[in-house]
């Protein structure tokens, strides 16, 4: 495998896979208990919590700028970057530093206001339909390139990388390296007569992985066995160029042959999406595996989690 520049030190795992999770979902918990239940808030427990997870996320703090949150990072970096405003600093302050307690007490008074705010409530409540609302006009779309194509093939191949190199991937080397690997992919699936594409990133949270699910719709008159084949070992060809020899290239087929190896959860997602259609992809009509497949905590900026491509004489 090559030597590739855009690997990272093994903490960049810990940190998009552990850290940012456990900030998330402590600002969740922090979220009810400022809004719904002030009686049993418990400032020192708190402040203990932050001041343990904040200081291990300064790596994506000191590079906010390459990234996107969901609402709860979101709205963090937001009253993160007020706090140093306010305090005249330009970086959290090390935990031997008396300005330390300063700054997480007045970041979590900010949280607190934020959270109680009725912009924040209202964002919260409107977006589950956003995503909903996509959803659908993407179901629309394809409905629309599809309308008089009875007999189609669908093929599920999935992007994610060898083992000894996942701990030093971060999602954006995955996101340089989709990026490359989708502009050679253009042509080979205009050759292959595609009808419509969906691709979705998602991170596989026992392994601390991410992969990249896409799912093809073809003519199935012009995508036979062969075709079929060839295409599919010409997509495992470019992810591997495009990954500079660092990728793992995954098809049910390929699953089929694994008898003597660990099925793990993304092998256990593709097995059970083959069966699957389209929509089912769009809309998200599968398991994430009891909670071992997830969302993005954090991704680069101006980088979509999920994203269809409609051939080009269909475009809407």
């Amino acid at each position: 495998m090559n030597n590739n520049l855009h690997r990272v030190p093994k903490m960049i795992q810990y940190l998009e896979h552990v850290v940012a999770v456990e900030l998330e979902q402590t600002l969740q918990r922090y979220y009810k208990v400022v809004r719904f239940d002030q009686g049993s808030l418990d400032p020192e427990l708190w402040y203990e919590r932050f001041a343990e997870l904040i200081p291990q996320f300064k790596g994506v703090l000191y590079s906010q700028y390459e990234f996107e949150f969901d609402i709860w990072l979101s709205s963090f970096m937001l009253c993160y970057n007020h706090t140093l405003l306010e305090l005249k600093l330009r970086y959290l302050p090390v935990k031997t530093d008396l300005e330390f307690q300063q700054c997480i007490q007045l970041l979590m008074h900010k949280l607190q206001q934020q959270f109680c705010s009725v912009n924040f409530i209202e964002q919260l409540k409107k977006r589950g339909d956003i995503a909903a609302k996509k959803r659908e006009g993407e179901l629309e779309k394809y409905h629309q390139v599809t309308q008089y194509m009875h007999d189609q093939t669908l093929i599920q191949f999935f992007c994610r990388y060898h083992p000894d190199v996942v701990p030093q991937i971060s999602i954006l080397a995955m996101a340089q390296h989709l990026r490359a690997f989708e502009r050679q992919l253009k042509t080979l699936t205009m050759q292959y007569g595609f009808i419509y594409q969906y691709r979705s990133v998602l991170r596989d949270c026992e392994q601390q992985q991410y992969v990249a699910v896409y799912s093809l719709a073809f003519n199935a008159k012009l995508m036979n066995g062969l075709a079929k084949a060839q295409f599919i070992n010409l997509m495992n060809q470019l992810w591997q160029h495009s990954s500079q020899g660092d990728g793992q290239w995954m098809t049910v087929e390929l699953i089929h042959t694994w008898e003597d190896r660990l099925i793990d959860p993304v092998c256990l997602l593709l097995q059970q999406v083959q069966n699957l259609e389209m929509e089912d992809m769009i809309q998200r009509n599968f398991s994430l595996m009891g909670g071992k497949i997830d969302e993005l905590v954090v991704r680069p900026k101006g980088f979509k989690l999920a994203k269809a491509t409609i051939m080009k004489e269909f475009k809407l």
